[in-house]
């Protein structure tokens, strides 16, 4: 197994991460990219840009026919990159979406997305839900987003991102380790369990 990932860290766009390691027998790429990091629209722009071209000089070297290439559409529109290399290598593309891009981008006023670019990246994204050997969404409403763009429903299926709830129930604040870690005792915390960008 493979995973090809940036070099940089989340919060830290300087940052260098090792290009190769195993961790836990997973083979961890780790692409070069451009290191502009999440501040500014233009320069996350750049460093997605320049991920895309590391994932497209990578991604042939490690795929083999019947190979399935999982492309996790985090990273805006990743999906394209990978529909292109499992086809080149005969490989099986499965995209995992956490966002529907560039729909979010254009709701959140990127207006640079609102003529023929946007329709551009609309088609080419939904080029690789038609050629998916499966589509994995992670709620309902996704699901019918995607039905309304004609995408065949039959090769989709809603895997949730959330916490089992049945397994995950609160504790007192007394008897919570991390409350004790962090020496929170007689503190009023909140939390946010998730993102907390443009979006939300």
């Amino acid at each position: 197994m493979h995973v090809i990932i940036s070099q940089q860290r989340y919060d830290d766009p300087g940052s260098r991460l090792p290009a190769e390691e195993t961790v836990n027998g997973v083979h961890v790429r780790r692409a070069p990219t451009t290191q502009f990091g999440r501040s500014g629209l233009p320069g996350r722009g750049l460093d997605y840009l320049s991920f895309y071209a590391s994932a497209w000089r990578l991604l042939p070297k490690l795929l083999e026919q019947d190979d399935i290439l999982v492309a996790m559409t985090d990273l805006p529109l990743v999906s394209i990159v990978a529909m292109r290399a499992a086809q080149r290598r005969g490989a099986h593309l499965v995209n995992w979406l956490q966002h529907i891009y560039p729909e979010v981008a254009v709701q959140l006023g990127i207006s640079a997305l609102r003529g023929p670019i946007g329709s551009g990246l609309s088609y080419l994204r939904d080029r690789t839900l038609r050629k998916a050997a499966v589509n994995i969404v992670v709620g309902q409403r996704m699901l019918e987003r995607i039905s309304s763009l004609g995408i065949s429903t039959e090769n989709v299926h809603v895997i949730h991102n959330w916490s089992d709830d049945e397994q995950i129930t609160p504790v007192s604040n007394v008897d919570n380790p991390l409350r004790q870690k962090w020496g929170l005792h007689n503190k009023f915390v909140v939390g946010c369990s998730g993102n907390l960008g443009r979006a939300h």
